[in-house]
């Protein structure tokens, strides 16, 4: 026998508060999604670190401040104060002991906010 109120159901003699079968439903679907599967090539580790990004065009070059906010073998997420777009090739530089300055490709934008793929230069 079910007997529905706006607030609870009686169910086979025990009276279900609804709110609790809201949450619990909540939980059930919360808990199925899951969270996506990750199909990245490298994981990604979050950062805080300085960069300086140095673009070329023709015998022009540009360096600008830069902050990586995360950081994996094939590339990183630069937000940087300097209009770039999709397919532009660019270099950034580490502030480390040595100096480390590796080619880039921009691989996607959101504002100031760059995906970045690492590329490995031809063999000279």
């Amino acid at each position: 026998m079910l007997l529905a109120s706006p607030h609870a159901v009686l169910l086979l003699g025990v009276l279900l508060p609804l709110g609790n079968l809201k949450r619990r439903a909540a939980e059930v679907i919360i808990t199925s999604m899951g969270s996506p599967p990750n199909t990245r090539r490298w994981n990604r580790l979050p950062v805080d670190m300085p960069v300086k990004v140095v673009t070329s065009k023709g015998f022009s070059t540009t360096v600008v401040m830069g902050r990586g906010t995360e950081l994996s073998e094939g590339g990183m997420v630069l937000y940087a104060g300097i209009l770039l777009n999709p397919g532009d090739l660019l270099e950034v530089e580490f502030d480390m002991p040595i100096h480390s300055r590796l080619p880039a490709i921009v691989r996607s934008r959101n504002g100031f906010c760059f995906g970045l793929e690492f590329i490995t230069p031809l063999p000279a």
